[in-house]
């Protein structure tokens, strides 16, 4: 007679060692009333910005056993505007473009939860208009 066991299954171990891509897309709006009090209570009631947004990210981390160590590199590209209308004329900030290139190294508080530091080197293109 065969025995009818039930098959036993074990989980592989995360492994952080490697390459990744990622992506993200959003849109977002504001609208601000700001009111400076010092300066006679001089109000910017016509601040505010919309717009949408993508980014791509590409990186590599390695695992050292408890820790993790690895690089990123990502390029965003937005069409965020903000305007401030005053009377007589008006100003606009457009976030255009920039990238990030980060390094992080972290303590794994288990196989797959990573608490990490990240510094590096992050540059955005603003233009400024004024009419």
């Amino acid at each position: 007679a065969q025995n009818g066991g039930v098959a036993s299954f074990e989980a592989p171990a995360y492994n952080w060692t490697g390459f990744y891509v990622g992506g993200a897309a959003g849109a977002g709006a504001s609208v601000h009333q700001i009111e400076v009090p010092p300066l006679g209570g001089l109000e910017f009631n016509g601040l505010g910005g919309e717009g949408v947004f993508g980014e791509l990210n590409v990186g590599y981390d390695h695992d050292f056993g408890s820790w993790v160590a690895g690089v990123m590199v990502d390029a965003r590209y937005s069409g965020m505007t903000s305007e401030l209308e005053f009377p007589g004329g008006s100003i606009n900030l457009d976030t255009d473009y920039g990238f990030d290139v980060l390094a992080r190294v972290g303590m794994k508080v288990n196989e797959s939860t990573l608490a990490y530091v990240l510094g590096g080197y992050s540059w955005q293109h603003f233009d400024l208009n004024a009419s």
